[in-house]
C-alpha cells in the first residue's frame, strides 16, 4: 500500500537544511516602491515554500510568505502588523488573502509551506553593523522595522537548500 500525503515536506533524519537571510547596510530610503493594483489592493495568492531550494526574492514573493506564514499558524497579531508596515509603505486601500492550503471552492491550493523553514535552522544577517547571528524568521517577523525591512529591501531575502549528508 502507497500512502501519499498532501501539502507535506519530509525529510529524513541525515539531511540538513540552511536558509539565509542577506540585509545590506540599510536606511528607510533604500527600501523599495511597491505599487497596488488598479483597484488600490495587493492580492496575495501564496506561493510554493517547499522542496530541496527555493528562493523567496523580491516583495510580492516575500509578501506571500508572510501571507502564508500568518494562514498557517492564523497568527492574528502578526496578521495585524504586517497590513499595518503594508498598507502604510505603499498606499494601498487593503490586502487580499487568497491562500490555499487545500482546495476551496473547486480552487486548487495554490500555497505550500514547509513549517520547519520558519524556527529550526540557522540564518544569518548583515544590519546596520555589518554583524552575523543565528536567528530565525520569527525574529524578523516579531518587530515591525525588522519586519519591514525584510519586505522591502531588495537585498533581503531567503535562499533556502536542503543538502542531504
Amino acid at each position: 500500500m502507497i500512502n501519499i500525503r498532501r501539502n507535506v515536506f519530509e525529510t529524513n533524519s541525515s539531511s540538513n537544511h540552511s536558509i539565509t537571510l542577506n540585509f545590506s547596510n540599510s536606511k528607510d530610503e533604500d527600501l523599495e516602491p511597491f505599487d497596488p493594483n488598479e483597484d488600490g489592493m495587493i492580492v496575495l495568492e501564496g506561493e510554493n515554500f517547499t522542496g530541496t531550494s527555493f528562493e523567496v526574492v523580491g516583495t510580492h514573493s516575500k509578501m506571500n510568505l508572510v501571507a502564508t506564514y500568518i494562514t498557517v499558524y492564523n497568527d492574528v497579531e502578526l496578521k495585524k502588523r504586517f497590513e499595518k508596515v503594508v498598507l502604510e509603505h505603499t498606499g494601498a486601500k487593503g490586502i487580499v488573502y487568497d491562500v490555499r492550503l487545500q482546495a476551496t471552492d473547486g480552487k486548487p491550493p495554490n500555497a505550500f509551506f514547509m513549517p520547519k523553514i520558519m524556527n529550526a535552522y540557522n540564518y544569518s544577517y548583515d544590519e546596520e553593523e555589518d554583524c552575523e547571528a543565528e536567528i530565525d524568521l520569527e525574529y524578523l517577523l516579531e518587530d515591525d522595522g525588522r519586519l519591514k525591512k525584510f519586505l522591502f529591501l531588495n537585498s533581503a531575502s531567503i535562499d533556502s537548500e536542503i543538502k542531504w549528508s
